[in-house]
């Protein structure tokens, strides 16, 4: 799993790559049949978030609207967190990634 700071500025739109490695090696792993869920957390606004899976490449991309960033930003605190689960087509969930967000909150 990754552990990475994620930076938004409000009412931007913001796409995010993930890609799914091997630890420590540049070795990607496969996740064809997978679905994944993002899921942004800053103070009491919560944002769930449904990535793109290109499975042979073991990537997820997650797009945030401006709408989604300026939600997160109306909750009026630069600081939150988010993780990234993806689910096999037999259900089992792995996190991904995980870290805090910091936004911009400057106008």
């Amino acid at each position: 799993m990754t552990r990475h700071t994620l930076y938004f500025r409000p009412g931007d739109d913001e796409t995010r790559i993930f890609r799914y490695l091997i630890q420590d090696t540049t070795t990607v792993i496969p996740i064809t049949g997978y679905t994944s869920s993002f899921v942004a957390t800053v103070g009491d606004v919560t944002l769930n978030v449904t990535g793109i899976v290109d499975g042979p490449n073991g990537t997820v991309t997650v797009p945030l609207t401006h709408v989604q960033t300026t939600a997160l930003g109306a909750a009026g605190v630069e600081f939150g967190e988010y993780d990234l689960k993806i689910v096999s087509s037999g259900g089992a969930i792995t996190t991904i990634a995980e870290g805090p967000i910091v936004l911009d909150l400057t106008p």
